[in-house]
């Protein structure tokens, strides 16, 4: 079972545990916030996923910088502004999600009842295998912008655990 870190509030990162659960996919879900990172700063995050800023944990830098050096992956939200100096000498595959364009993961439709969530660029997963370029429809019930990075974390999710999205 893949453990997946997730910096974001605690409310965010239960709606995409809900939303994964749903999925039946076999993953632990680990929010990372500045009340929860004393107790999280030692485990080995096969994916770390940073939705929110990381000015929020600005004390505990040297805590995240262990997790980026150990994690397989990281998701990184281009929508926020991150420091680059945080990835200074860590040897990590990067992969982008957001509403900007260039990130790997976006959006390239949203209709009234759903989204169109593009792979834009070929990645590889937790298995090696290669996930090619698509597009994937998703329902979406609000579409408020949370709601809206929370399907791209999930299709990120699905994609990583080569899971089959229903």
């Amino acid at each position: 079972m893949s453990i997946i870190g997730i910096i974001a509030s605690q409310r965010q990162t239960n709606q995409i545990k809900k939303e994964i659960e749903k999925q039946n996919i076999k993953v632990e879900i680990v929010c990372i916030n500045s009340r929860s990172i004393e107790n999280v700063k030692n485990i080995k995050f096969e994916i770390l996923i940073i939705q929110d800023s990381l000015e929020k944990l600005k004390e505990k830098q040297e805590h995240i910088r262990k997790m980026l050096i150990e994690a397989k992956y990281v998701l990184l939200n281009t929508d926020q502004s991150i420091k680059e100096e945080i990835f200074k000498d860590i040897d990590i595959k990067i992969l982008t999600y957001g509403l900007k364009r260039k990130a790997t993961i976006t959006l390239s439709s949203i209709e009234e009842s759903q989204v169109i969530i593009s792979i834009q660029r070929a990645f590889k997963n937790l298995e090696g295998k290669i996930i090619e370029q698509q597009e994937i429809p998703i329902e979406v019930i609000k579409k408020s912008t949370k709601n809206l990075y929370n399907c791209l974390i999930k299709i990120a999710i699905i994609k990583f655990s080569n899971v089959k999205n229903r």
